[in-house]
């Protein structure tokens, strides 16, 4: 089976899948999230191990439960990271295989991956909850189909060979067109905050892309994981997700509320 033909079945079920727990909400888009997150920070945790970086997963699991049981229970993911602190704090003092270093890793990591993916709790049956797949996806698929059609220009060809400043701009034009076919099917008004958000979301997308393209560049990877047959691991799927669904939870808890 050819790799194309792999990937379009896997992104077919992917989707039924996604939309399903999507509509659905709630438990089940929690439960989804936190499993989500586990295997990120496997993948993560396993491409880090390739240059000398040993974060231990049963404690990377311990963060991910306070963070999952702060965002069921309290619904104040602000408690989960400091708790997180306070653990980290005492493991640091008791442990000696806990460097200063490490408190600084496990940080970045835990907000990097499961503080910023629970964030969608909040939007659970919002017109953002599907928005920022419309914006993250949106990018990627025209930032692809018009890199392949017209791409000449390299982008940053260190880190991504493939990909070219056309297919970056298309990213950004893929990104606003889907949004107003979006917004005018809301009968919302697509007004100029919503068209700069979605400038800077499609933006934010591709350097969540590059940035994970660079970790596995530094780390001697091609793939963080490969449970996603034609695609690889979680992270490189959701890569250029995370910080779009940072950014439009920001906007909607700071400007909507």
């Amino acid at each position: 089976m050819s790799d194309f033909l792999k990937r379009t079945i896997t992104a077919v079920i992917g989707i039924i899948i996604f939309a399903f727990i999507l509509s659905q909400g709630g438990n089940l888009l929690k439960e989804a999230l936190f499993i989500l997150s586990l295997g990120m920070l496997w993948e993560i945790r396993n491409s880090l191990s390739n240059i000398d970086i040993n974060l231990s997963f049963p404690l990377l699991v311990l963060f991910n439960s306070i963070l999952f049981f702060a965002i069921s229970i309290y619904n104040n993911l602000a408690l989960g990271l400091l708790s997180i602190l306070f653990i980290l704090i005492i493991a640091f003092v008791l442990l000696d295989q806990i460097k200063l270093l490490d408190l600084g890793l496990y940080s970045f990591v835990l907000v990097y991956i499961p503080f910023s993916i629970f964030q969608l709790s909040h939007l659970d049956h919002t017109i953002w909850m599907y928005w920022i797949w419309i914006l993250s996806f949106g990018t990627d698929t025209f930032a692809y189909l018009i890199g392949v059609l017209f791409g000449k220009h390299k982008l940053i060809p260190k880190l991504s060979p493939k990909k070219s400043i056309e297919g970056a701009l298309g990213g950004i034009f893929g990104a606003l067109l889907l949004s107003w076919i979006y917004f005018s099917y809301l009968h919302m008004d697509y007004k100029l905050s919503l068209i700069l958000l979605t400038l800077l979301a499609s933006v934010v997308s591709q350097f969540g892309d590059l940035f994970a393209s660079k970790i596995k560049r530094i780390t001697g990877i091609k793939d963080y994981g490969k449970i996603l047959p034609g695609h690889g691991g979680f992270l490189d799927r959701f890569d250029s997700s995370i910080p779009v669904i940072a950014l439009i939870s920001i906007f909607v808890q700071v400007m909507i509320k």
